[in-house]
Protein backbone atom coordinates (compact mmCIF):
# COMPACT_ATOMS: atom_id res chain seq x y z
CA UNK A 1 0.00 0.00 0.00
CA UNK A 2 1.36 3.29 -0.83
CA UNK A 3 0.70 6.46 1.53
CA UNK A 4 1.27 10.20 -0.17
CA UNK A 5 1.64 13.43 2.19
CA UNK A 6 0.90 15.59 -0.87
CA UNK A 7 4.92 16.40 -1.73
CA UNK A 8 5.54 13.59 -3.70
CA UNK A 9 7.00 11.66 0.04
CA UNK A 10 5.25 7.79 0.18
CA UNK A 11 5.36 5.92 3.26
CA UNK A 12 8.90 7.49 3.99
CA UNK A 13 7.77 9.32 6.74
CA UNK A 14 6.45 6.01 8.42
CA UNK A 15 8.92 4.44 7.88
CA UNK A 16 11.47 6.62 9.67
CA UNK A 17 9.52 7.20 13.03
CA UNK A 18 11.52 5.00 15.79
CA UNK A 19 9.72 1.68 16.41
CA UNK A 20 9.09 2.98 20.52
CA UNK A 21 6.46 5.76 18.83
CA UNK A 22 3.97 3.27 17.38
CA UNK A 23 2.12 2.11 19.96
CA UNK A 24 -1.86 2.17 20.09
CA UNK A 25 -2.27 5.90 21.67
CA UNK A 26 0.16 7.08 19.31
CA UNK A 27 -1.13 5.75 16.04
CA UNK A 28 -4.82 6.73 17.78
CA UNK A 29 -3.41 10.52 18.43
CA UNK A 30 -2.34 10.28 14.50
CA UNK A 31 -5.83 9.43 13.29
CA UNK A 32 -7.50 11.37 15.70
CA UNK A 33 -5.47 14.45 14.37
CA UNK A 34 -5.96 13.70 10.74
CA UNK A 35 -9.80 13.08 10.60
CA UNK A 36 -9.68 16.89 12.20
CA UNK A 37 -7.27 18.10 9.76
CA UNK A 38 -9.62 16.57 7.23
CA UNK A 39 -12.91 18.00 8.73
CA UNK A 40 -10.45 21.87 8.48
CA UNK A 41 -10.39 20.91 4.74
CA UNK A 42 -13.62 20.24 4.13
CA UNK A 43 -14.71 23.48 5.47
CA UNK A 44 -12.68 25.21 4.02
CA UNK A 45 -13.45 23.82 0.67
CA UNK A 46 -16.85 25.02 1.48
CA UNK A 47 -16.05 28.53 1.79
CA UNK A 48 -15.98 31.38 -0.77
CA UNK A 49 -12.87 33.49 -1.02
CA UNK A 50 -15.27 36.90 0.06
CA UNK A 51 -16.06 34.18 3.36
CA UNK A 52 -12.29 34.04 3.89
CA UNK A 53 -11.86 37.22 3.66
CA UNK A 54 -13.99 38.39 5.89
CA UNK A 55 -13.04 35.82 8.77
CA UNK A 56 -9.76 37.11 8.78
CA UNK A 57 -11.14 40.38 8.56
CA UNK A 58 -12.99 39.49 11.68
CA UNK A 59 -10.25 38.19 13.55
CA UNK A 60 -7.93 41.47 12.46
CA UNK A 61 -10.65 43.56 14.32
CA UNK A 62 -10.76 41.91 17.22
CA UNK A 63 -6.97 41.72 17.62
CA UNK A 64 -6.52 45.22 16.87
CA UNK A 65 -8.97 46.17 19.62
CA UNK A 66 -7.31 44.24 21.56
CA UNK A 67 -4.05 45.83 21.21
CA UNK A 68 -5.87 49.35 20.99
CA UNK A 69 -7.21 48.41 24.52
CA UNK A 70 -3.54 47.67 25.89
CA UNK A 71 -2.07 50.41 24.41
CA UNK A 72 -4.69 52.80 25.93
CA UNK A 73 -3.84 51.44 29.85
CA UNK A 74 -0.15 51.31 28.88
CA UNK A 75 -0.54 54.86 28.22
CA UNK A 76 -2.83 55.69 31.38
CA UNK A 77 -0.65 54.04 33.17
CA UNK A 78 2.47 55.88 32.25
CA UNK A 79 0.70 58.88 32.51
CA UNK A 80 -0.53 58.38 36.02
CA UNK A 81 3.61 57.57 37.07
CA UNK A 82 4.40 60.64 35.25
CA UNK A 83 2.40 62.59 37.06
CA UNK A 84 3.32 60.78 40.48
CA UNK A 85 6.13 62.85 42.31
CA UNK A 86 9.23 60.70 42.85
CA UNK A 87 9.56 59.73 47.15
CA UNK A 88 12.91 61.05 48.47
CA UNK A 89 15.59 58.98 49.10
CA UNK A 90 16.85 59.82 52.70
CA UNK A 91 20.10 59.67 53.17
CA UNK A 92 22.14 57.18 55.46
CA UNK A 93 24.00 59.23 58.26
CA UNK A 94 27.55 59.35 58.46
CA UNK A 95 28.97 57.72 61.37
Amino acid sequence: MKFSFGTGDTAGYALSLPFRSCTEEQIAKLRAEVAALAAQLEALRGKTPRDLWSEELDHLEAAYATYRKLRQERQGEERASAAAPEPKRRRKAKA
